[in-house]
């Protein structure tokens, strides 16, 4: 029921204190330069949601602060406690972000770090809205799931509008490792750009493309490359001013250096409404009505 956000706060001139359960620094200041996290929805994320521009996950026992807007510049942090006793830094997370809004130019950079993800019931990061699809690359030999102990994500992006376009571009990078019984480290970089037109009041189209490049990392001892390349076009018609219908096609194509296989196209599943591919492509369309309440 509040597997996106709960919280309550106070607000004043000086900006906004909040208490409860809350999206991270990433997905306030990184999230809309993405084709995701403005116009795309989830099947525009990067490669298995790597970086939460979708917002897939959000932080329990949050304390967040967002200032006013001081010349263009808003700046902002979370802090989400591990709620255990003796365990301070079990399953904590924190992020910090800085934005710059002056029209048409926006931009804005951010960072967050999770430890000891899942490793209690009660902490910042836990239960299945983190794991998802992510699990894909963390596999032992028999191929079980290895638990993910650590994330930090950073990046910065920038969008501008120009009538009835707009362009966006942001880059993240995403750091994963299992604890040291596994010793296995995957590294993500993403790099978007994407645009997006109105070609009437009710009618707009838009495409993203995401390079993504990854390096997993076993035991410290074999590093395997791999690069994927993301396509994805949606044509949204509005029908009223709070119910859209869309149609959208993402295509991934992945492919690998040296010996190492291509890791199975993964594209970003929040719903579990489908796995990883066979092979190295995958290809989905989807369509679907909306409706705000």
């Amino acid at each position: 029921m509040f597997g996106r956000q709960a919280y309550v706060g106070m607000s004043s001139e000086f900006g906004t204190v909040t208490l409860g359960r809350q999206y991270d620094s990433v997905v306030d200041y990184l999230g809309s330069f993405s084709a995701a996290g403005i116009w795309g929805g989830t099947y525009f994320s990067h490669v298995v949601g790597n970086d939460n521009l979708n917002n897939d996950f959000s932080i329990a026992n949050a304390v967040k602060y967002q200032s006013s807007k001081f010349a263009g510049f808003t700046f902002g942090g979370l802090y989400g406690f591990s709620n255990q006793a003796g365990a301070f830094a079990v399953n904590r997370a924190y992020s910090v972000g800085v934005g710059y809004s002056n029209d048409p130019l926006k931009a804005g950079v951010a960072y967050m770090q999770g430890n000891g993800i899942n490793a209690t019931t009660t902490g910042a990061i836990s239960g299945e809205q983190f794991a998802g699809s992510l699990q894909r690359d963390f596999l032992n030999e028999f191929g079980v799931p290895l638990a993910i102990d650590r994330q930090r994500t950073f990046g910065a992006g920038a969008s501008s509008s120009m009538d009835a376009m707009t362009f966006g571009a942001v880059w993240t990078q995403s750091r994963r490792t299992t604890p040291r019984s596994s010793q296995v480290s995957n590294v993500v970089n993403n790099f978007e750009l994407n645009a997006r037109y109105m070609l009437t009041p009710a009618l707009a189209i838009g495409a993203a493309y995401t390079y993504s490049q990854e390096k997993l990392t076993a035991r410290g001892d074999s590093t395997d490359k791999f690069k994927i390349h993301q396509f994805g076009v949606q044509a949204d018609y509005a029908l009223s001013k709070r119910t859209d219908f869309h149609i959208e096609t993402v295509a991934q194509i992945g492919s690998a250096s040296g010996d190492s296989a291509p890791l199975p196209a993964s594209i970003a599943n929040s719903n579990g409404a489908f796995g990883p591919s066979s092979s190295s492509r995958q290809v989905l369309v989807n369509t679907g009505i909306r409706h705000r309440f």
